[in-house]
């Protein structure tokens, strides 16, 4: 059995045969970000100064880092992203 976040994967699975043993289960990743963004705007301030409430300012990087591809080498890490200016 295959669990697909998307329709697109679902498609993908689709195109290499693979449809009736996929399943649509949804986007766990995209479900928080709107269980986070009702949590941020239940306090009635508009989202526009979400930011400066969070003390944060633009430009910002938002990523995951849970890959082993985003992970294993060193050279790949924020760290060496804000070195090289990136």
């Amino acid at each position: 059995m295959f669990l697909a976040p998307t329709q697109v994967a679902i498609d993908h699975l689709a195109a290499e045969g693979l449809s009736g043993r996929s399943v649509l289960v949804g986007d766990v990743m995209v479900d928080v970000c709107f269980q986070v963004r009702h949590a941020a705007l239940a306090d009635g301030l508009p989202a526009q100064g979400l930011l400066s409430r969070l003390h944060m300012a633009a430009p910002y990087l938002v990523c995951t880092l849970h890959r082993p591809d985003n992970t294993d080498d060193r050279a790949d890490s924020p760290e060496s992203w804000s070195a090289s200016g990136q």
